[in-house]
């Protein structure tokens, strides 16, 4: 089985994986894409069943079988230096696990949320995607936190609003450089109900930008599924998953048709009672404490139009 685990940057997707990472049956592969490869440049671009992109499909076939000829070719230089290449880092997320015809294989991929029939159409009917999705003031927190941190140990009062600031961060640098809406002309190429979405890349202030990724690709990601065999989606609320882990957990390896192994109950247990905040890229959290931080690290006027952009979704996915 082919398993793609989606969803929006700071959503939890982390996390989300490592639900299969920690089976000891199933190769997982964190954010391959990740870099200069052809689907990280084409994250904007809505691709639906009827697009041919035979780069693209091929990188991901071969992805997904555990062949990462292409990939290296594409993306050399790994993340983290501790590797010498991009195959050394890819590779061990597979923690000495090897790929067969029979391998359950997982994909956590950030880049792929605005492409998932696209995805179905390349991969086929083995596939399935568990898709995560996050209250936007919780995404767009998420976002800004870095922001704020920085600024407070500076003294700035106001931060959130400060682009100065902002533009010095990483997720900043980010959505300055591959959000723009006039950057490239394929990112236009959305469905005109997101189009407005689309030009906020450019033109909204910090919070408005992240808000409008979050309603731009979700909405996108959720008119797709319309079009997707039941059996092959499934969507997950962040905050129900923090709310009942084990309980939530059960239910997706249930979907897949698959029990959940002990050893990831035990790491659920112990990685949901708490963690070190300070590091933004662990993946372990006191999880009933993320479900409203987003109430204490956002103004009011954030919130306002945070759920003035993203209402219709937000009421779709009962946030509001």
């Amino acid at each position: 089985m082919k398993i793609l685990v989606v969803g929006i940057a700071r959503s939890g997707t982390s996390f989300l994986g490592e639900i299969f990472g920690q089976n000891p049956t199933m190769a997982y592969l964190y954010e391959p894409f990740w870099g200069n490869t052809i689907i990280k440049q084409k994250q904007f671009l809505w691709l639906t069943e009827g697009d041919d992109q035979p780069d693209s499909e091929r990188l991901l076939r071969e992805v997904f079988n555990g062949r990462f000829d292409e990939l290296e070719r594409q993306q050399p230089q790994p993340r983290n230096h501790n590797f010498t290449s991009r195959r050394e880092e890819v590779t061990r997320y597979l923690r000495g696990r090897s790929i067969t015809n029979s391998t359950d294989v997982v994909v956590k991929e950030i880049r792929l949320n605005i492409q998932l029939r696209w995805v179905v159409k390349v991969m086929g009917s083995d596939l399935r995607i568990v898709h995560l999705i996050r209250d936007p003031r919780g995404v767009v927190a998420s976002f800004l936190l870095p922001m704020k941190e920085r600024a407070n140990r500076s003294g700035v009062e106001q931060v959130l609003r400060l682009s100065s600031i902002f533009s010095r961060t990483t997720a900043a640098n980010t959505m300055y450089s591959d959000w723009g809406w006039n950057r490239a002309p394929e990112l236009q190429r959305f469905a005109p109900e997101f189009q407005d979405y689309g030009r906020l890349l450019d033109t909204g202030s910090p919070h408005q930008r992240v808000a409008a990724r979050w309603a731009l690709m979700t909405g996108h990601a959720i008119s797709d599924t319309a079009k997707i065999p039941a059996r092959q989606y499934y969507r997950v609320r962040y905050e129900d998953l923090c709310r009942d882990p084990v309980g939530v957990c059960g239910r997706i390896y249930e979907f897949l048709g698959k029990a959940v192994p002990q050893g990831v109950t035990d790491w659920l247990l112990k990685n949901t009672q708490g963690g070190n905040r300070e590091n933004r890229y662990r993946t372990s959290r006191d999880s009933l404490e993320m479900i409203d931080v987003w109430k204490s690290q956002l103004t009011k006027e954030q919130v306002r139009h945070i759920e003035s952009l993203c209402r219709p979704l937000m009421e779709t996915l009962g946030y509001l």
